[in-house]
């Protein structure tokens, strides 16, 4: 009889037992349920937000658009000339933030070169473009380009903040700002 009574006893408890964790369990894998969930919005969210972003940002858009920058008469005046009167080529320095480095864009009918700061030091340039701002949309185009005179000494450099419209299928620029410093 005692034996039975504790059987009983345990069975309840144990039966309860199940019951609990059972329960317990279903709340977790709602849980995870509406987390992984939520996860997956987020990610398909982020991705269209980059594809969204990057609508207007073919290389074709990109490359006029430096072009356009590059060509800025206020700029043009201040670039290096060599011992034959022509234009040196162009040094870029490469952004830390995703730029292209494979751009169509020339100056002086020679391409531009874009190298890191190492190279640029190894080399003893002296005048050589920074490139700090660089937004490309679909209509519009926001370019910061710095020139500085002496990259590896104490010499001065240009800033020209570029805004640019795209209008008819060509940028044109709208307003150019050039700070001498």
């Amino acid at each position: 009889m005692f034996a039975q009574f504790v059987h009983s006893k345990f069975k309840r408890y144990m039966n309860g037992l199940t019951k609990y964790t059972k329960k317990k369990e279903m709340n977790q894998k709602g849980k995870n349920y509406k987390t992984n969930y939520m996860k997956k919005y987020l990610l398909i969210f982020a991705l269209l937000l980059g594809a969204v972003s990057s609508w207007g940002q073919s290389k074709a858009d990109q490359a006029a658009v430096l072009q356009k920058c590059i060509d800025l008469s206020a700029l043009e005046s201040s670039y290096a000339i060599d011992a034959n009167g022509q234009g040196e080529q162009l040094v870029v320095l490469i952004p830390k933030f995703a730029f292209p480095t494979d751009l169509a864009v020339t100056k002086f009918e020679k391409p531009l070169r874009f190298l890191d700061k190492a190279a640029i030091y190894d080399q003893q340039l002296k005048q050589v473009l920074f490139i700090g701002k660089f937004e490309v949309g679909a209509t519009s185009a926001s370019v910061e380009i710095f020139n500085y005179h002496n990259f590896t000494g104490t010499g001065g450099s240009d800033k020209a903040s570029i805004e640019l419209a795209k209008t008819g299928g060509a940028w044109n620029v709208v307003t150019s700002n050039l700070e001498k410093n």
